[in-house]
């Protein structure tokens, strides 16, 4: 039920977020995500009683701080930020596209830093969803004629804005 309704609230955010002024400033709307996401996580895990279970000398290691630092700025600032950039910028279909690319980035930066096992039906399977994505993005290029006017009105406002 919880990924349904995850489902559900991004395709509705990415629909109403792709329309906003916000949009145009993805730093700000990379901001707000952190901001509210920090919020309801805080909030929830202190309904739950989740405090007294942290262990701060388990918490208080490199490790958790290089991931801690690594997920702020790689997918956090980074990752959003781009997100909302494409979101503005595309259609909101091909922006969530790059949902499916992040765990092909995940699995070759497992391998790279991890030294995880990649195999042949990893790179096969990898290759199948970069492929769908690349079809993704083609076809919502050819298939819909309003993108070339989209992308025109999209360059008018920012210059106008400028």
């Amino acid at each position: 039920m919880v990924v349904a309704l995850g489902t559900v609230a991004w395709a509705g955010g990415a629909l109403l977020g792709s329309q906003s002024d916000v949009a145009r400033r993805p730093l700000v709307l990379s901001g707000l995500q952190m901001l509210v996401g920090g919020a309801v996580q805080l909030v929830l895990a202190l309904a739950l009683c989740e405090a007294g279970h942290l262990q701060w000398s388990a918490a208080a290691t490199e490790p958790v701080a290089a991931a801690f630092v690594f997920g702020l700025l790689g997918s956090s600032v980074i990752g959003f930020t781009v997100y909302a950039w494409l979101l503005w910028n595309t259609l909101p279909t091909v922006a969530n596209s790059s949902a499916y690319a992040a765990p092909m980035v995940a699995t070759f930066l497992g391998w790279l830093i991890l030294h995880d096992l990649v195999n042949l039906w990893t790179v096969v399977l990898a290759g199948a969803v970069l492929a769908g994505v690349a079809l993704l993005i083609w076809a919502q290029g050819r298939g819909h004629p309003r993108v070339a006017e989209a992308a025109a009105a999209r360059g008018q406002q920012l210059s106008e804005a400028a």
